[in-house]
């Protein structure tokens, strides 16, 4: 019983992320291809095994692809790998990810139960 507890407490503590497979609509070094369909149907999976693990789906692709299932010119230079301002984007989704994580309760408590316990603690130097 007491396994169970903290199974589930760990569960809730500690979350997993997957993310998606980023746009391209080909790839410079391998040209015919076709990779649109390809990841669309890979990141398919990836979200719906997610979602079957109570995982985090982080969703990238989304925010990075354009209407031909391209990534964003601004967001890369090479059509498949990001810039800084592809990455830029990639960090708000990340934070915005964590700081779901970190606001639900049990963490909150958890996290603050940490940082009591080491500020109470007597640290011995010498």
């Amino acid at each position: 019983m007491a396994s169970l507890v903290i199974e589930t407490t760990y569960s809730d503590l500690l979350n997993t992320f997957t993310i998606s497979i980023l746009p391209a609509k080909d790839f410079p070094w391998s040209p015919d291809m076709n990779p649109p369909p390809k990841i669309l149907a890979v990141n398919k999976i990836i979200e719906q095994y997610a979602k079957v693990n109570n995982m985090i789906y982080l969703d990238y692709y989304s925010s990075m692809v354009d209407k031909n299932f391209a990534l964003i010119e601004n967001y890369g230079s090479d059509g498949v790998h990001p810039n800084r301002k592809g990455y830029q984007v990639m960090s708000s989704l990340a934070d915005k990810a964590i700081n779901e994580i970190i606001s639900k309760p049990i963490v909150r408590k958890f996290t603050h139960s940490l940082i009591k316990k080491h500020t109470n603690s007597d640290v011995k130097t010498g």
